[in-house]
C-alpha cells in the first residue's frame, strides 16, 4: 500500500503540473522522498501489519525533501513543493485529519477559487484518487430494482478543465459511477 500510494500521489502531482513539465528524475526523487517519510513512520512496504500506523503528512515529505541537501531544488517539483507548504494545502498534525468518506457528511463545498489551477487540479485529482480507492474500499452499494443507493457523491464544477489533465480516477469514477 505505501507504494500505491506515493506512486498515485506522484502521478497525481505531476498531472497537476503538466503545464510545467516534470521530468522522471524528479518524479523518481518524490516517490523516494514519499518512501523515506513512511521509513520515518516505521512504515514498511512490504509488512502489511505496520500499514495502520499514522502515516506521513505532507509536511514530513517537504520536510526530508527540503533537508536534502543532494536534491537540486531550482525545477517544477521544488515550484510545486514550495507552493503547497506556502498555501497550506494539506494538514500537518495527523490527529487533525480523517478519510475523504468521514469528511463527506452532508454536503461538503470546498471552494478552489483564487488558487492556481494547478494547485486546483492537485485537490481535485487527489479527492477523485481518494474517493475512487475508498469507493471501492466500502463496497457495492445496495439495489432495489431499478434503484441503486446514492450514499456519497462527488460534484466538480467545470469537471472539463480537469478532464483534460487526464486523471486516472476521474475517468474511473464517471465509467463506473
Amino acid at each position: 500500500l505505501p507504494k500505491h500510494v506515493a506512486n498515485t500521489f506522484k502521478d497525481t502531482l505531476v498531472r497537476a503540473c503538466s503545464a510545467s513539465k516534470m521530468g522522471a528524475i524528479q518524479e523518481s526523487t518524490l516517490r523516494r522522498v514519499i518512501m523515506e517519510a513512511y521509513g520515518l513512520k516505521q512504515i514498511d512496504p512490504s509488512d502489511p501489519a505496520t500499514w495502520d500506523r499514522k502515516p506521513p503528512t505532507f509536511e514530513t515529505v517537504y520536510r526530508l525533501y527540503q533537508d536534502d541537501e543532494d536534491i537540486k531544488k531550482n525545477d517544477t517539483l521544488a515550484s510545486m513543493m514550495e507552493k503547497l507548504h506556502e498555501f497550506e494545502i494539506f494538514e500537518s498534525e495527523p490527529s487533525k485529519t480523517k478519510s475523504l468518506f468521514e469528511a463527506l457528511s452532508g454536503v461538503v463545498v470546498i471552494d478552489l477559487s483564487g488558487y492556481d489551477q494547478d494547485i486546483q487540479n492537485l485537490v481535485v485529482g487527489i479527492m477523485t484518487d481518494l474517493f475512487y480507492s475508498q469507493m471501492h474500499a466500502v463496497g457495492h452499494s445496495s439495489i432495489d430494482g431499478n434503484m441503486r443507493e446514492l450514499s456519497k457523491m462527488i460534484l466538480v464544477d467545470e469537471a472539463d478543465n480537469f478532464l483534460s489533465q487526464g486523471f486516472p480516477s476521474l475517468k474511473k469514477i464517471l465509467k463506473e459511477g
